[in-house]
């Protein structure tokens, strides 16, 4: 027992003597000695042949020796032996560290190892004697930043020292900035407790970086302040275009960058092209579908960087990752995913992951971690000893080993409640001629007790410039308290000689808190009556300083008025909410508009009167549309805002509410295969048009109950409502508002009646209708009508048999759909194309296609339209494919979809399917006769005259094959709800 507790105290001792080892040649890699490296372990990695990390070490340090055959030769003997112990190949990054080396890649010559990423949890080592850290843990009084800084740190006294407790930590930032600089993008992911010193080390990078001819930008994520989105990369473009010739901007923002102009001051157009004294416009996203309209802008933003990039290698810093609103991380980990060919360094900083269970911001962190030359250092608290000699440095004096224990008991090493605690000790012994104090036991109560010294003026101050934000413009604070800029110089000297604020560097009147930690108490110490009208007090200052234009301030105003709870109007506060959503949809920041809507409708519905119903109106229009853009008409929530928009359009709306609420619910119900509710809103535009006399209405109305007729097979007043649909659509096309319109009825009125008029038989003039929609759609140049239209000429197409046509249109509308992310009209373009696959006798593919497309039309929970003609159609492509007794259950299933929901215009096609399939599957005749009869009663019914023709020489056939058959009467139920059978 004693013999087997002692052999596994072994194991684990050498294991980690091993661990050890392994990591003391990685460090001595990351200083350069490589020599030593290679001296020392060639007898340890005899001694244990199978440790890949000490290979690897060994392996590296060969190569920077010059000893590149002993290092190739190296990888051969382990690769042979791993191969005859283990049966396998050496891990990834032992390969990658052999092809580099077979390419003399300069990247093996910086002074980081090429190794596995790797997540780096540590107390911070002891510092060398004479360096002490500051409130971020490791320089005294560091404060400013790089050229390009989105603002400055702690600013303290005894700038100059050297950083301290973080030298491991900095090796691996600078392999990584150092990689980055030979062409291999890096990403370091700095996580840790708030005042660990996440920020200070960055700084310190930001100075090698600068020393080695590179050029930093930071960005800053903010807290409650009311930034747009994207606000940490607006502030990195920015600074990145301020501080580059405006040509170097201008073909950065040329082509695949276009689109970041829109994060640039000024966002309406892109800098001008050097000679040319013109600016183009940016490119409009507003119009694409959210996921197309979000990979360009975060294609052009990666364009940005990987072209400036070229020129001068960048680091790029983003902090307080932790506060991002969803588009800046989704930004985030795009270039850091797609950044792959840049001179790009990429630092995120952010407080410890486990204190929230943010998906997203866990997911950044995740990427980060695996991307190859990526790691996550997370920092821990200071070693005592560095404790020591910041308290005595802070103090001026010596400190004892004990004392430095207990504070290190006390604070835990973190930085910034150690210097904060040293502050307040300092000031209070001061004034209590060295009486024994109470030691506050975290850094809130260290900094609450602290503010107590500035006195009550200067708290005044601090208080609602915590209300404005992180940063701050005296001038802004001056007018939000009612006095002049001068009248708060005194105090905010005061609290800048206190290390509370400071002067942000390259700017005239703007202040930063030294730490986020700092703002956080002030805000919490505020009464919240206090915090409320501070809020009210600043939304109105910003109101008057931004009349002209409101946009600029748009997400501050939403902020500051929804801060403000009932000390503001509520109109003011649910028209800021709208401003600042339209903003940000513009930006392709759907989910930060969602949220500005949904808060503006939880003002506006908490209100009573006409006005309140008008808000809710409003505001339910707009993010019924949004989430009609973003998931599809048919879901639960977007049926549930467009009813409540209907009843309170019908109240209280003007004729604008009332057409958005009806076109909105005609939608819901249409595309969910609810067609006796489409019919019906579409009879209420009607009456709306009658009551209100707006052509506008008309239009919608015969568009609508045109689209339904057609569904419901009733095709004659189906050409007839489309026909005044697209008359009136020709007549008042410019008072059409594509923003609720979603396509421009002026090329798809032309488009559906030309479908109508192919399913009637009338060929040349449904000919020359689709050229006039062609036409129209060309004019308007808007991607999501193009798209629609092409792929109606797909299924028109497919309805007159034309199967190379179809293909042709079809490829052409998943080109167009695909690209600007228009989901549905992709699944809608997959089923003819997939069609016209089969009928080209690639009938596996068609096949293939059309189910994918049911599959993900059947997906929706709310039911669905055209499920009667996806499964005809499938039918047609499996009995391409010979396999007739799938196509007819493939067509049966359409008999049951049409039975169910009332759909009929493909009806005919899908009975003279089914009868080809039971004729081929060896049914009856009699069973084959009455589903010819089925298939010529529904085209006779609905007008179908191609179709009739084309059963009534099939029906002939059948009879002259069968002549014992004898005729069958006619039955026709025309129930609104129940499909067309014969009997």
């Amino acid at each position: 027992m004693r013999a087997e507790v002692v052999s596994d105290e072994v194991a684990r001792l050498e294991g980690l003597w091993l661990a050890a080892t392994e990591l003391a040649a990685e460090l001595d890699l990351v200083l350069g000695r490589h020599e030593d490296v290679a001296a020392r372990l060639p007898a340890v990695v005899a001694a244990h042949p199978l440790r890949e990390g000490l290979r690897g070490a060994l392996l590296l340090a060969l190569y920077r020796c010059g000893e590149q055959a002993s290092a190739l030769n190296l990888y051969e003997q382990t690769r042979a032996l791993l191969a005859d112990e283990l049966g396998t190949d050496p891990s990834p990054q032992l390969q990658r560290l052999h092809e580099l080396m077979l390419h003399q890649d300069p990247v093996l010559l910086a002074s980081d190892p090429v190794t596995a990423p790797t997540v780096e949890t540590t107390a911070a080592p002891t510092a060398a004697p004479g360096t002490v850290p500051d409130e971020h843990g490791t320089r005294a009084g560091h404060g400013t930043r790089a050229e390009g800084s989105a603002g400055a740190s702690a600013a303290a006294d005894g700038a100059g020292e050297a950083m301290v407790g973080r030298a491991r930590e900095l090796a691996h930032c600078l392999g990584a900035w150092r990689r980055a600089a030979t062409g291999a993008p890096s990403s370091i992911a700095l996580t840790g407790e708030a005042g660990v010193g996440k920020t200070r080390l960055a700084e310190e990078l930001a100075h090698h970086v600068q020393a080695d001819g590179g050029q930093v930008v930071w960005g800053r994520c903010t807290d409650g302040t009311g930034a747009p989105a994207y606000w940490p990369w607006r502030q990195v473009l920015t600074a990145l275009a301020n501080s580059r010739e405006p040509s170097a901007v201008a073909r950065a923002t040329a082509g695949r960058g276009a689109a970041a102009a829109l994060l640039l001051p000024g966002a309406g157009s892109v800098p001008a092209a050097a000679g040319t004294g013109r600016s183009a416009p940016a490119p409009d996203i507003a119009g694409m579908a959210p996921e197309a309209a979000r990979t360009v802008l975060f294609e052009a933003v990666t364009a940005f960087l990987e072209q400036l990039a070229v020129q001068q290698p960048l680091t790029v810093i983003v902090e307080d990752l932790h506060w991002a609103d969803p588009e800046t991380l989704q930004l985030t980990e795009h270039v850091v995913t797609r950044a792959t060919g840049a001179r790009l360094c990429l630092v995120l900083t952010l407080r410890d992951p486990e204190a929230s269970s943010d998906e997203a911001r866990d997911r950044v962190l995740s990427l980060a971690s695996r991307l190859p030359h990526a790691r996550q250092l997370h920092l821990r608290g200071l070693s005592t000893a560095d404790v020591q000699r910041y308290a005595a440095q802070r103090l001026a004096a010596p400190v004892e080993a004990a004392a430095a224990q207990r504070l290190h008991e006390r604070t835990n090493g973190n930085p910034f409640f150690i210097a904060e605690l040293v502050r307040l000790l300092a000031e209070e012994r001061a004034s209590s001629d060295g009486a024994d104090l109470e030691v506050p036991r975290s850094v809130q109560a260290v900094l609450e007790r602290r503010l107590v010294h500035l006195g009550p003026g200067a708290r005044q101050v601090l208080e609602a410039a915590a209300v404005l934000g992180r940063e701050f413009e005296v001038r802004l604070l001056a007018e939000v308290l009612g006095r002049s800029p001068l009248a708060l110089v005194d105090d905010l000297d005061t609290a800048t000689a206190a290390g509370i604020v400071h002067a942000e560097p390259g700017t005239t009147g703007v202040y930063s808190f030294t730490h986020a930690l700092v703002q956080e108490v002030l805000l919490a110490a505020t009464g919240p009556m206090r915090r409320s009208a501070l809020h009210a007090r600043t939304a109105e200052v910003l109101e008057g300083v931004h009349a002209d234009d409101l946009e600029p301030a748009a997400a501050r105003l939403a902020h500051h008025h929804t801060a403000a709870g009932a000390l503001t109007d509520p109109e003011r506060a649910v028209r800021a909410c709208l401003l600042a959503a339209e903003v940000a949809g513009r930006h392709a920041a759907h989910s930060e508009a969602e949220q500005h809507l949904r808060t503006a409708l939880a003002r506006s519905s908490a209100g009573a009167g006409p006005r309140s119903a008008q808000l809710e109106l409003e505001v339910r229009v707009r993010l019924g549309s949004l989430l009609t853009l973003l998931h599809g008409y048919n879901t639960a929530e977007v049926a549930q805002h467009r009813h409540r928009a209907v009843h309170l359009a019908e109240q209280v709306g003007t004729t604008g509410h009332l057409f958005s609420a009806l076109w909105g619910a005609w939608g819901v119900a249409l595309v969910s295969g609810d067609f006796p509710a489409a019919e019906a809103a579409a009879l209420q535009l009607a009456r709306a048009a009658e009551r209100r006399d707006d052509a506008v209405l008309r239009l919608a109305h015969h568009h609508a109950l045109g689209q339904v007729r057609l569904h419901q097979g009733r095709l004659h007043e189906a050409r007839s409502d489309l026909s005044a649909a697209t008359a009136l659509a020709e007549e008042h096309s410019g008072q059409v508002d594509l923003a609720l319109f979603l396509q421009h009825p002026a090329v798809t009125a032309p488009a559906w009646l030309a479908v109508v008029l192919t399913l009637l038989g009338e060929a040349e003039e449904a000919e020359e209708v689709s050229g006039r929609a062609r036409e129209a759609a060309a004019a308007l140049r808007h991607d999501y009508t193009s798209a629609y239209r092409t792929v109606l000429e797909g299924w028109r197409a497919a309805f007159r048999d034309d199967p190379h046509a179809a293909l042709e249109t079809t490829e052409a509308g998943l080109r167009l759909s695909t690209g600007r992310g228009f989901e549905q009209l992709t699944a809608f373009a997959t089923a003819p194309h997939g069609w016209a696959l089969a009928r080209l006798g690639r009938t596996g593919e068609g096949v293939s296609e059309l189910e994918r497309a049911l599959e993900t039309f059947q997906a929706s929970p709310a039911g669905h339209m055209f499920g009667h003609l996806m499964h005809g159609a499938l039918a047609e492509a499996l009995a391409e494919a010979g396999r007739w007794q799938d196509s007819a259950r493939a067509a049966r299933r359409a008999v049951t979809e049409s039975e169910r929901t009332g759909e009929r215009f493909f009806l005919p096609r899908v009975h003279l399917a089914l009868a080809r399939a039971l004729a081929r599957t060896g049914a009856g005749a009699e069973e084959v006769q009455a589903q010819l009869d089925h298939a010529l009663v529904t085209a006779e019914v609905s007008g179908a005259a191609g179709v009739a023709d084309e059963v009534r020489r099939e029906r002939a056939a059948h009879a002259a094959a069968h002549p014992h058959l004898r005729p069958r009467p006619r039955v026709v139920d025309l129930s609104p709800r129940v499909g067309v059978r014969s009997t």
